[in-house]
């Protein structure tokens, strides 16, 4: 069995953020050279159900996506498409789904 993804408290992961910048220049352990800069001549928005988003790349979907140092390290590489899993109608998959998909 996987350990649980237990969130740490803010104040932790601020106090992280701070320890990093300070000694390293990194977030999260990400060097502030790889954090994304936007080009404003460069246009890579578009459009998804009717919402406009500056760039479809986005973080994969997972548990681990919502842990706030994925959430901000994400953010800064580039990722912009953030949506809480909760507000998208789910798929329902039956038994027989199941069925069909493990053959």
């Amino acid at each position: 069995m996987q350990p649980a993804l237990t969130p740490w408290p803010l104040q932790v992961l601020l106090g992280r953020v701070a320890r990093e910048w300070e000694t390293r220049h990194r977030i999260f352990d990400l060097p502030s050279g790889k954090f994304h800069h936007v080009d404003p001549t460069a246009d890579l928005g578009i459009s998804v159900m009717g919402q406009a988003l500056a760039t479809s790349i986005g973080p994969a979907a997972g548990p681990h996506t919502q842990l706030a140092q994925n959430i901000v390290a994400g953010w800064l590489a580039g990722a912009r498409p953030l949506a809480r899993a909760s507000s998208r109608p789910k798929p329902r998959v039956t038994s027989r789904d199941a069925r069909v998909y493990s053959r």
